[in-house]
């Protein structure tokens, strides 16, 4: 089982991006944070790399349940969502499966809510 989905999409970046956000928010999901690693890696190492943002995608409600049943549980919030440049209008969206990301935790609470995350994620690849 491989620790991530993809599905690549040839359209530009800006609008790939905008497209995954809005399949996120379609399916449940809030966008927590944003990481412009092309950016990031300018300033800190001072090379170039092509357009590269991960977003952190949060469920609420399962967020909610997963830090009231193990607080320690948030070192695997959020569910990462990874928009990469290919080439020019080709784009990969990778998103993180969570059933491999909480298999580590050992609990079956978790992985019932582990599987009921993959199947929304997944509804996100599906719409993109």
């Amino acid at each position: 089982m491989s620790y991530f989905f993809e599905k690549k999409l040839n359209l530009s970046f800006e609008n790939a991006l905008d497209r995954v956000k809005a399949a996120l928010l379609e399916e449940g999901f809030g966008v927590v944070s944003q990481i412009n690693m092309q950016e990031k890696m300018r300033v800190a190492l001072k090379k170039e790399m092509k357009p590269y943002i991960i977003l952190g995608a949060c469920s609420p409600e399962h967020a909610w349940e997963a830090v009231n049943k193990d607080p320690n549980i948030g070192v695997l919030l959020p569910c990462n969502v990874v928009v990469s440049e290919i080439s020019t209008d080709l784009i990969q969206v990778s998103v993180v499966n969570p059933m491999v990301a909480m298999s580590s935790v050992g609990s079956p609470d978790f992985e019932l809510m582990a599987k009921d995350v993959t199947e929304k994620l997944l509804g996100v690849v599906n719409r993109l």
